[in-house]
């Protein structure tokens, strides 16, 4: 059985930008540090299936308030 594909770090950053978030709002919404979003961003760790399955969500989870 296959799973998601993952995202490359291009877009996990090209999602946070469409939807006008910084990447400490980004890390707070899935439940990680900023420093792991960070280096998901910057290829430096791989990126979960999870965060694959979030990003591909269309549209933005209401119940999730993403602005500080």
């Amino acid at each position: 059985m296959t799973g998601p594909i993952r995202p490359v770090p291009a877009e996990v950053r090209i999602w946070r930008h469409q939807h006008g978030l910084t990447q400490k709002q980004s890390a707070g919404i899935v439940g990680v540090d900023e420093r792991t979003w960070r280096r998901w961003e910057n290829g430096e760790r791989g990126i979960p299936k999870m965060l694959a399955l979030f990003i591909s969500t269309e549209p933005f989870p209401k119940e999730v308030s993403h602005h500080e």
